[in-house]
């Protein structure tokens, strides 16, 4: 199960980050999106997603939270 899968509302537990560009995997790892985090999606707009991570609120494109893989 991925990130972009969940609805708006449903939480999930990060598993791994499988994001290959060290750049854009470092961003998520700063921002929070670490392995066993609880992520909430909060809205889903225009191709974007926006997921809750320790009380602050990202937006992700698609691409990027297919590759969020979750427990």
């Amino acid at each position: 199960m991925t990130a972009i899968s969940l609805k708006v509302k449903q939480k999930g537990i990060i598993k791994e980050i499988r994001v290959t560009n060290q750049i854009q995997r470092q961003r998520l790892l700063d921002l929070g999106f670490l392995p066993n985090e609880e992520i909430m999606c909060y809205a889903k707009i225009k191709g974007n997603i926006a997921f809750e991570v320790k009380s602050s609120i990202f937006a992700l494109r698609s691409e990027m939270a297919e590759q969020i893989i979750l427990k």
